[in-house]
């Protein structure tokens, strides 16, 4: 059975059976910057850094040199690390290049599958609020979680009339984030616990995220798998490391082209099913077939 479909026949409308993990890839299709985007902003610092007395002539490659400089070698979180070791300096960084975009087709549709009752709730390792700004335009109520102080202080998601956005990682202006290697080695003990009950008590759809940080890598590690799939959407197979933890989540791997032609491939597909689908009630009922069986005529 094609991937995508076995998806729509877990996903029913209403039953908000499925949390969506959104990772960078969605923020990608608005055109926000993704880390490779953030790590070239800052060549031109690192450029000056180790070339104090050199001049740069017009037509330098600032970016030719980047990608063979040993900083491309690195990990978006070593090189923010590197440059902005406190979280102020970071806050700023980020702000400048990721607070002033537009939603995008993926936003939009995530909204949409919150609005359906797909999804109870999203987990998403972006700093950005365009997902927020989606689900407000649909009308929808929004729960920000991303500090221990927020979830201490939250509704059970069960009650919760809001959709909830978890965001492990932290919110754009809001506190601190987690934005460096030891950051991202693990997450808090209230929200790692909160998360892993979360996702083990729901489906899971992966959405665009790589699954290389080593903090959420223990979620889906520790993720119980009872009665909903997990699946994992993205234009590439999970690496290694994370193929070897979603074997044991019973997974399956969708692939995709983009985080907003998926969504709404799926939610063609869905309404496409349903169309097709004979309606209930349109037929005879128990009763009216053992009246037939019954009746000699």
């Amino acid at each position: 059975m094609n991937p995508i479909v076995k998806l729509i026949a877990n996903a029913l409308p209403g039953d908000k059976k499925y949390i969506l993990f959104a990772g960078a890839g969605v923020s990608k299709d608005a055109g926000i910057p993704t880390t490779w985007d953030l790590m070239l902003k800052t060549a031109g610092i690192l450029y000056v850094a180790d070339n104090l007395d050199k001049e740069v002539n017009s037509d330098f490659d600032l970016e030719k040199w980047f990608i063979e400089s040993k900083y491309a070698q690195m990990e978006y979180s070593e090189l923010m690390e590197l440059i902005y070791s406190k979280n102020p300096d970071q806050q700023d960084f980020l702000n400048k290049y990721l607070n002033n975009n537009e939603i995008g087709e993926s936003h939009k549709g995530i909204a949409e599958l919150a609005k359906r009752g797909i999804i109870r709730a999203i987990i998403t390792t972006n700093f950005d609020h365009c997902i927020e700004k989606a689900l407000e335009e649909k009308g929808l109520e929004v729960q920000v979680i991303s500090t221990e102080e927020d979830l201490k202080n939250s509704e059970p998601l069960i009650q919760c009339k809001s959709v909830r956005i978890y965001k492990p990682h932290g919110n754009l202006g809001c506190g601190k984030l987690k934005n460096t290697p030891k950051d991202l080695e693990s997450l808090s003990q209230l929200s790692e616990k909160e998360l892993i009950r979360v996702m083990s008590e729901h489906g899971v759809i992966v959405l665009g995220y790589s699954g290389r940080d080593k903090g959420i890598q223990q979620l889906f590690k520790k993720r119980k798998y009872n009665y909903y799939p997990l699946f994992w959407v993205d234009p590439q197979k999970p690496e290694k490391t994370m193929e070897k933890i979603l074997k044991k989540n019973n997974y399956t791997y969708i692939q995709c082209s983009g985080a907003g032609k998926f969504i709404n491939e799926f939610i063609k597909l869905s309404e496409k099913i349903n169309d097709i689908a004979p309606l209930i009630g349109a037929g005879p009922t128990i009763i009216d077939l053992e009246n037939a069986i019954k009746d000699t005529k």
